[in-house]
């Protein structure tokens, strides 16, 4: 990564505030995107195991919380967040309606 490097002080405000541009455009972006790892649960085909949902919730919550491992203090809130995403997760997933597959 090349840097711009200038004793012109009259540049120093216009590049600070393109460095500020850019850090407001990558904490955006990283609002809007979805975690990679976190795979699509539902389908018509094969439901998902509690096992997928599980590990879902988990990269739900590190992602959130930005841990990959918690700390002992926050590790209590860290699994409890789990079983409460996991269990939210399961409970959409039974109640979600499907269409009717039509029979060929």
């Amino acid at each position: 990564m090349s840097r711009l490097i200038t004793t012109d002080e009259s540049l120093w405000p216009d590049l600070v505030n393109r460095a500020a541009i850019h850090q407001i455009a990558l904490q955006s972006h990283r609002r809007e995107t979805m975690c990679r790892s976190i795979k699509q649960l539902r389908s018509s085909e094969v439901p998902a195991t509690p096992e997928e949902i599980e590990a879902a919730a988990r990269q739900f919550v590190r992602k959130v919380s930005g841990y990959r491992q918690p700390s002992r203090r926050n590790e209590a809130a860290f699994e409890q967040a789990i079983l409460d995403i996991t269990a939210a997760t399961e409970k959409l997933l039974n109640e979600l309606v499907t269409p009717i597959q039509k029979s060929v």
